[in-house]
């Protein structure tokens, strides 16, 4: 499915150009479609059922951001940083990055949230919890949501770059075929951000069309995210610990808002009934063994 540098007179940068329209058609193809089909359908969503999506999403970032982006930054150093000074490279790199990361990540929710102070719970003089704890069902002016849903979407930055850089290792290995393993992961995860947004934005008042529309937008944020990936990954290859860097800031950034995005939307499962309670464990459990079984079949 993928060309070779040979059927381009061995132009690799055409290569890779060709190759990433490839990849993006069979990434997006799929969550498209159902953001399409979601839009001519009723969009009504049971209280409880949210919470199973919630549940099953946030099990698929903890282990993307474990065993996947984590992990893949410390095999970086391991192979690229001699023995002896392996413990405290790893240290350097990956404890110099998970700060940088996630001080970027905290300024730019604190400055977001800040701005939007006193609209985000507008109607909900009740809440008995701070401003800067969301909750997407409490939300109610459309502008801060869209606050709230970019914090949820800020690890595509990395992971649309991280893509890139994978189109561009399987051209320039000579690979004649996708890595099925990413194109579902990144598509199960994907789908359920899309189908979370949708009937989030239908909650807030805006219409399906709009919804649809928007979140089309949302998906084609990873499009020139995976150019730049794909253009510069010669570069960013050749510096071990500048991937290694990429690589765990990914990692910190999704277990940020796996934890602080979405368990918000699960803690009132404790009022809940068991066979509510039960489920919500029930569909983490099935979000934990799904995700550890797809980065099985590839590697970022």
């Amino acid at each position: 499915m993928l060309f070779g540098i040979s059927s381009f007179n061995n132009n690799l940068n055409l290569t890779i150009f060709v190759n990433l329209l490839i990849y993006l058609s069979f990434l997006l193809v799929i969550p498209v479609l159902i953001s399409l089909v979601m839009s001519f359908i009723k969009p009504k969503l049971k209280s409880n059922s949210m919470i199973w999506l919630y549940s099953f999403s946030m099990a698929m970032f903890l282990v993307l951001g474990t065993m996947g982006f984590l992990k893949e930054g410390h095999e970086v150093i391991e192979q690229n940083y001699s023995e002896a000074n392996h413990k405290w490279t790893t240290a350097l790199i990956m404890g110099c990055s998970s700060l940088i990361g996630l001080s970027l990540l905290i300024g730019w929710r604190y400055l977001s949230i800040s701005k939007h102070k006193g609209h985000i719970h507008k109607h909900h003089a009740q809440h008995n919890h701070s401003d800067h704890i969301i909750n997407f069902s409490e939300i109610d002016n459309p502008k801060a949501a869209w606050t709230a849903i970019m914090m949820l979407m800020s690890h595509r930055l990395v992971g649309g770059i991280t893509l890139g850089m994978s189109v561009y290792h399987m051209t320039n290995e000579g690979y004649a075929s996708l890595d099925i393993g990413l194109i579902l992961t990144f598509n199960l995860h994907i789908i359920i951000e899309t189908i979370t947004i949708f009937y989030r934005q239908v909650q807030y008042g805006q219409t399906k069309a709009k919804a649809t529309l928007y979140n089309f937008y949302t998906l084609l944020t990873i499009v020139p995210l995976m150019f730049i990936g794909a253009f510069s990954a010669q570069y960013i290859y050749s510096i071990p610990w500048l991937l290694a860097s990429m690589d765990t800031i990914a990692g910190v950034i999704i277990l940020f808002t796996a934890i602080f995005e979405l368990v918000p939307e699960v803690i009132h499962i404790r009022n809940e009934k068991p066979k509510v309670l039960y489920m919500t464990f029930i569909m983490f459990a099935l979000g934990i063994v799904f995700t550890i079984v797809l980065l099985s079949f590839h590697s970022h």
